[in-house]
């Protein structure tokens, strides 16, 4: 899955992923838009998590796993747990992806900066 997704090493690499956008999903809901292609994946975080897109994405890849390892047919049981197992993966994903979209590096230091001269002017005051 994460070779799907331009080769992902970590979770973090989500980052640098490049995600459906909210009018890709739209349109492929309404049948007007392109469906999702495995090559490269391209999971969709928006406000609905569980959607149209990401469900024929889970199809898609449940398709490539049993021609790719040669799974021949599955058992029903079987598929919905890989179908599972790729919605959970998905979730964490779409966590990390929210944790670093929030507080990039460069914000990060912004604030240690901002607040270690904010303490030093009040240090300062107080020996005036």
């Amino acid at each position: 899955m994460n070779q799907l997704m331009g080769g992902m090493k970590h979770n973090k690499d989500i980052i640098n992923v490049d995600l459906a956008t909210e009018e890709e999903v739209e349109a492929f809901a309404e049948g007007q838009g392109d469906e999702p292609d495995l090559d490269p994946m391209r999971p969709y975080f928006g406000k609905v998590m569980l959607n149209t897109w990401n469900n024929a994405l889970a199809e898609k890849f449940l398709e490539y796993l049993v021609e790719t390892y040669e799974l021949g047919d599955l058992a029903k049981k079987e598929a919905t747990g890989i179908r599972s197992r790729f919605k959970a993966r998905l979730l964490i994903l779409k966590r990390e992806w929210q944790s670093l979209i929030k507080e990039k590096p460069r914000d990060i230091l912004a604030k240690k900066k901002a607040r270690t001269n904010s303490r030093r002017d009040k240090v300062c005051v107080t020996f005036l």
